[in-house]
């Protein structure tokens, strides 16, 4: 039960070797929306930092009277599978398996994607490929996987000194096998044909940078591009980072204007 008195349901979902760990927040109110709302989260390092963020969020939508469900990707969190097995294939796969889920689950017909970080650029690329989806929320999406590895890197060098060589790529405690990095070289949203979906984007740099702004808008007909100031909350300690609250408030009344 969530302490704001909307239940929640964990389960797992799919089949092995890819069962899925899930969280199911039930609408807090009588009346429930007819869209459904799947949080497709980070991975690695960001995945743990951003939980309780990634919860709060979950909570408001509840309260909003939507059905959520938040999920663990194959070989990440509480799912089955090893890490140095994920890829970016297999994890689109798994939001497609969690929309369809969350619908049999809920009876909602349509089904928004909010995602942060690399969660964010995922659920683009699935939304752009389901005709139940046309709701896509961004919170500093990865624009291009190579400098996304090498933040990740710098990240890791700074804490933990140079990464070791012993073959599975370990950055910040997820290992980053050479598939999954050959896969994030290839993201690169700039090029990435624009989707017919209506598209919120939210960039928590302190300055917008204009390359920013402008491939968040190539990303779709519809984009409502911000910038809202906040904490990086995702390379933060757990224990000591800020939930981006404002963020927060902004994106649920995003979502609950655009979906019944």
């Amino acid at each position: 039960m969530d302490s704001g008195g909307a239940p929640i349901e964990p389960f797992y979902f799919g089949a092995e070797p890819h069962l899925l760990f899930g969280c199911h927040h039930l609408p807090k109110g009588e009346s429930a929306r007819g869209t459904g709302v799947v949080l497709c989260s980070p991975v690695g390092s960001e995945y743990y930092r951003s939980h309780r963020t990634m919860q709060r969020l979950a909570r408001q939508l509840s309260r909003a009277n939507f059905h959520v469900l938040r999920f663990d990707y194959a070989g990440c969190g509480d799912s089955s599978g090893e890490p140095q097995d994920a890829g970016i294939a297999q994890w689109k796969r798994d939001i497609g398996n969690a929309v369809e889920t969350l619908r049999e689950r809920s009876t909602c017909e349509r089904v928004a994607l909010v995602g942060l970080r690399l969660g964010a650029t995922l659920a683009l690329s699935v939304a752009a490929d389901r005709d139940d989806v046309d709701t896509v929320a961004l919170s500093d999406p990865v624009l291009s996987g190579r400098d996304y590895l090498s933040e990740i890197q710098a990240l890791h060098e700074q804490d933990y000194g140079s990464i070791g060589s012993n073959g599975d790529g370990e950055i910040l405690g997820f290992p980053y096998a050479p598939a999954l990095r050959a896969e994030l070289d290839g993201i690169d949203l700039a090029s990435q044909a624009a989707p017919a979906l209506d598209v919120l984007v939210i960039d928590s740099s302190d300055t917008s940078s204009e390359s920013s702004e402008a491939t968040s808008k190539a990303l779709a007909a519809n984009v409502d591009f911000r910038n809202i100031p906040g904490p990086r909350f995702w390379i933060q300690d757990p224990d000591e980072a800020m939930v981006p609250a404002e963020a927060l408030r902004q994106l649920v009344a995003w979502i609950r204007q655009r979906c019944a």
